[in-house]
């Protein structure tokens, strides 16, 4: 199942984050490679961004955050995602592909000349080996794959997949930057395991995370963790030539020191900054900023069966605290500009833009909790002492305590650690608290796993019961016409907003601060940026 997304911001010291910048432009690549440029030559392009939870190269293994713009530096998947369109699925290796009416059959048409950093050309037999192996170490992003039964290699250039559902979603999913094709090749001869031992008898773990053997731009020649990582052009690689020799990308897990490495001209691209942190920055010479809606939510979630609080149970109060919380207010305090959604499923995806959210409605949210018999509500609500996409949500909750003060529900603040916090969120423990839900791949169905059906990861958390969501999201993996599913999937999302058990407050802006002498620089909502697009 998709994992609770996280984001770290443990700073490093301005002048220690410069030092390590500058030295990473000039310093040599690992394994003896010579790094192509210094300094601030038009062939470097350095960013500037949060590497604090990539733990692993192996994309089989692990998904988080950085990874998303990492692994397709070195790596191509068989579709891609179109960045003006997140819900188009578009050719990268697989030229086009054929589904059968059921969703059961997929059957993808490989391009001609493909080749490896190492040299080898992209056969079917890779994608098998790849997938197979990823599937069967059960890692993180397996879950991807789990409507896969078999994976079949029909001629060099053809794979065919057979599923044991209908999976109209799993297109998106294999646009994820998990699934990134490797050189079976390579991963046998150091280890790597397609089979169903693979659990226990996979070790080629450690050699992805000192070298790349995919089919992408780039090549890694240095990783030094909590430091850098450093790509070099590769020069088998199978499309337009990359636009530059290398790219480094820096750890810098602070919106303060990216902005000031950006504004020293240190940076390139900076990944992380906050609404106020851009603000700060947007006139000074030769930075640009570009904010646009990215896919992430910050949500609230209400346990439906909280020992000491049964008026949680009333949807009417779950109602009553919705309505009671100011949106346009957090959006002009966090992230201006911003939308919120009706349910837990971003604008921009399918069915998401055609249910209306609830508004704010003070009077409203009174009546509803007069209709329930609450007179007066006191709530413990513990969070993760975090900051989200640039929201610190101490100060979010101190607005939401406010807000709810006046349809009279108390609000007693608990921030916690995150590892605390986690722990007794998974243990049903919190009667209401508020998490981070960023998309594994780019489909509603991956909110109306989690979030709309009664099995749903976060859905549990609370304690919640959705029975119609089961058949809801079943309904919208068998639906293949593109109006269908968007009318299931809103039926779905009305179903959430209403219950209330789990709903949005913020759907962020990703901003992404730039030095002017580039083109090209957009958010990507399944690679975090595409670094092809850009140019100097």
């Amino acid at each position: 199942m998709p994992r609770l997304k996280r984001s770290y911001h443990v700073g490093l010291p301005l002048g220690v984050a410069i030092a390590l910048l500058l030295s990473a432009c000039g310093g040599a690549a690992a394994s003896g490679a010579k790094t192509s440029a210094t300094g601030s030559g038009s062939n470097v392009l350095r960013i500037a961004v949060d590497l604090g939870d990539l733990s692993t190269l192996d994309p089989a293994k692990e998904i988080a955050d950085a990874s998303q713009a990492v692994l397709p530096l070195s790596g191509d998947m068989l579709v891609d995602v179109d960045p003006a369109a997140p819900t188009k699925v578009i050719p990268m290796l697989a030229e086009k592909w054929d589904v059968s009416a059921d969703s059961k059959q997929y059957t993808f048409h490989l391009r001609k000349g493909v080749k490896f950093s190492t040299g080898a050309e992209l056969s079917a037999s890779d994608v098998k080996f790849s997938f197979d192996r990823l599937r069967n170490l059960e890692g993180p992003p397996a879950f991807l794959l789990d409507t896969v039964k078999q994976i079949s290699v029909v001629d060099p250039l053809t794979v065919r997949f057979d599923l044991s559902s209908s999976d109209s979603a799993l297109l998106a999913k294999l646009a994820a930057p998990y699934l990134v094709v490797l050189d079976s090749k390579a991963l046998a001869a150091h280890g790597g395991v397609s089979d169903t031992t693979a659990k226990n008898s996979d070790k080629v773990g450690s050699y992805l995370d000192t070298a790349t053997i995919g089919s992408g731009q780039y090549q890694l020649t240095e990783w030094k963790r909590n430091e850098r990582l450093v790509f070099a052009a590769n020069p088998n690689y199978w499309g337009d030539k990359p636009r530059f020799n290398q790219i480094i990308l820096q750890d810098v897990r602070e919106a303060a020191t990216q902005s000031q490495l950006l504004q020293r001209g240190d940076a390139d691209i900076v990944m992380n900054l906050d609404s106020d942190t851009a603000k700060s920055i947007e006139k000074s010479p030769g930075v640009k900023i570009t904010s646009s809606p990215a896919l992430n939510l910050i949500y609230i979630g209400i346990n439906n069966k909280y020992p000491s609080l049964p008026q949680l149970a009333d949807v009417r109060v779950r109602q009553a605290i919705q309505k009671g919380i100011d949106y346009e207010g957090i959006a002009a305090a966090f992230s201006p500009g911003a939308k919120r959604p009706a349910a837990v499923d971003p604008l921009g995806l399918q069915g998401a833009d055609s249910v209306q959210p609830f508004a704010t409605d003070v009077q409203g949210a009174k009546k509803l909790l007069a209709a329930a018999g609450v007179t007066k509500l006191s709530i413990d609500v513990t969070f993760a002492n975090q900051v989200l996409y640039g929201i610190p949500l101490t100060t979010l909750w101190e607005k939401i305590k406010s807000d709810l003060s006046k349809i009279g529900v108390e609000i007693n603040l608990k921030p916690v650690e995150y590892s605390a916090w986690i722990s007794a969120f998974r243990a049903h423990e919190l009667p209401m608290t508020t998490g981070l839900w960023a998309p594994d791949y780019i489909d509603t169905a991956t909110y109306l796993d989690v979030f709309g059906r009664t099995d749903g990861l976060i859905i549990k958390r609370v304690s919640a019961s959705l029975p119609s969501g089961d058949k809801l999201y079943q309904k919208y993996l068998t639906e293949t016409n593109a109006s269908q599913r968007t009318l299931v999937a809103t039926e779905a999302l009305t179903m959430m907003r209403d219950d209330s058990s789990v709903f949005p407050v913020i759907q962020p802006n990703k901003i992404i601060g730039f030095r002017d002498d580039l083109t090209g620089v957009r958010y990507s909502p399944n690679k975090s940026i595409n670094v092809p697009e850009i140019a100097r």
